[in-house]
C-alpha cells in the first residue's frame, strides 16, 4: 500500500493473499436428438475415482513455488503446515476433489437442444494466488493473479477428470446417441498423449469464479487475516463476511455456505451487542 502513499493501519501481510480458484474446463456433445431439457445432473469424486494412483507430492517443494510466487508474504512453513492439511483431506479422508456437471446445453436451461455439456474442475487445487490494489483510485480494478497451474499436480488432476468425462460420453449406450464437439478426436484423439491433454487443458481452461482464501481465517502466525469472530486481527470493529475468510476450497458450490457464514456473522454481531 504505501507504494500508492496508503498509510497502513495494521500490517497483516495475509492480505490478498492465498487466493484459491478453480480451473473449468468444458466438453461438448452433438445429440442425435434434441433435447427438451433437464436439471443438470454433478457428480462430486474423490480423486481415487479419476486418478486411482496420483503423482506423488513434495510438499516442500510445493511450498517453496508458492511461497516465491507469493513474495514471500506467507512463511514457507505455514505453507506446508496448511498443505498437509489439505493432502490429507484429500487422499485420506477422501473428500469430493471433483467436480463434473452435465448438462443440456452450454448454459443450461437455455431451452431445446441436442448440444450437450460437461463442465469440469478440480475442487481443491494447491495452486495459489493473490489479488491486490493496482492504484489508489477505489473503484479501479485490482489486481487478480490465481497462478492457475502453478502447481503441476493441478493439471494431472484436470487431466485426469476430463479423461473420466471423456469415458462416461463414450461408454455404451450413451456413446451411439452422441459425437464429441469439444475438444474432439481430431484434436484430441484416443490415443492421445499426456502431454497433449495437458496442452489443451491449459489452452481452453477459464476461471471457475469461485475465488476464496484472500482473508483467511486461521492463526495470525500462519498468515491469517480475521480471528473465529470474523475480526481482522488488529481491529476492533471490522469484520470480513464473504468467501475470502475460508482457508481452503470447499467441495462444493460457494453459495449455501456463504448463508451460514453470514447467519453465524449475524448471530455473532447480535450477541456481542445484547440482543
Amino acid at each position: 500500500m504505501s507504494n500508492y502513499n496508503i498509510h497502513t493501519k495494521v500490517d497483516l501481510p495475509g492480505v490478498g493473499e492465498n487466493l484459491q480458484d478453480q480451473p473449468n474446463n468444458v466438453l461438448l456433445y452433438q445429440g442425435n436428438e434434441t433435447y427438451n431439457g433437464t436439471t443438470p445432473f454433478v457428480a462430486y469424486a474423490p480423486l481415487s475415482s479419476v486418478l486411482p494412483n496420483p503423482p506423488q507430492l513434495n510438499l516442500t517443494e510445493i511450498a517453496i513455488t508458492l511461497s516465491t510466487a507469493l513474495n514471500n508474504t506467507l512463511p514457507i512453513s505455514s505453507l506446508i503446515h496448511l498443505l498437509n492439511i489439505q493432502q490429507d483431506l484429500i487422499i485420506r479422508a477422501e473428500i469430493p476433489n471433483a467436480e463434473i456437471i452435465l448438462g443440456n446445453t452450454v448454459t443450461v436451461g437455455a431451452g431445446p437442444s441436442n448440444i450437450l455439456s460437461t463442465a469440469i474442475w478440480v475442487l481443491l487445487p494447491f495452486s495459489r494466488g493473490n489479488v491486490h490494489i493496482g492504484s489508489p483510485d477505489p473503484v479501479d480494478y485490482p489486481i487478480i493473479n490465481p497462478n492457475f497451474f502453478i502447481v503441476d499436480w493441478d493439471l494431472k488432476v484436470q487431466v485426469a477428470i476430463a479423461k473420466y468425462a471423456r469415458r462416461f460420453w463414450a461408454a455404451q449406450p450413451l456413446g451411439s446417441f452422441v459425437a464429441e464437439m469439444t475438444p474432439g478426436y481430431g484434436v484430441l484423439g484416443k490415443n492421445a498423449t499426456e502431454e497433449e491433454w495437458e496442452e489443451w487443458v491449459k489452452g481452453s481452461f477459464s476461471s471457475n469464479s469461485h475465488p476464496v482464501g484472500t482473508c483467511a481465517m486461521m492463526s495470525r502466525e500462519l498468515g491469517g487475516v480475521v480471528d473465529p469472530k470474523l475480526k481482522i486481527y488488529g481491529t476492533s470493529n471490522v469484520r470480513v463476511v464473504d468467501a475470502s475468510i475460508w482457508p481452503y476450497q470447499i467441495s462444493g458450490h460457494l453459495t449455501s455456505t456463504l448463508y451460514a457464514v453470514a447467519e453465524r456473522a449475524a448471530d455473532i454481531i447480535k450477541a456481542e451487542s445484547g440482543l
